[in-house]
């Protein structure tokens, strides 16, 4: 389903960048961070990825 989606956003020229999650550093990453390992720590882990690498770009 991620990759359909990846391939679409490319499609109408929406910049894409893959962030991998290691499922078994993922959980502590999540606590450390006050969030669950569901859809809300996939969001902060992804937000802070695109941080990491471009910096804050509000």
């Amino acid at each position: 389903m991620a990759e359909e989606m990846e391939r679409g956003l490319k499609a109408y020229g929406h910049p894409v960048m893959r962030v991998r999650i290691d499922p078994g550093t993922f959980p502590d990453w999540c606590a450390a961070q006050g969030a669950s390992p569901g859809s809300e720590g996939r969001k902060k882990f992804v937000a802070a990825a695109v941080f990491e690498r471009y910096g804050d770009q509000s």
